[in-house]
């Protein structure tokens, strides 16, 4: 389990990855937790839900977009 020091959604992304763990589903480890914490916010941001005063966490910065190779440029 990682360290939340107090992070919700870290908390919340740990919980979740405990459930799909029981079900069967799938097993997340430990270092993915904060990737599916961000998920989880940006889930959040788009379905338009507010954190409660004193829950927010800064914006997730975007995934870099992928670098199409020149063999990749040329075929599309």
């Amino acid at each position: 389990m990682t360290d939340t020091n107090g992070d919700p959604l870290q908390r919340m992304a740990e919980r979740v990855a405990d459930c799909i763990s029981q079900s069967g589903y799938a097993f997340i480890e430990d270092e993915k937790i904060e990737s599916l914490a961000t998920a989880l916010q940006s889930f959040l941001r788009a379905a338009g839900i507010q954190p409660e005063d004193g829950h927010s966490r800064p914006a997730a910065r975007p995934p870099a977009a992928p670098v199409a190779t020149r063999s990749q440029a040329s075929t599309t």
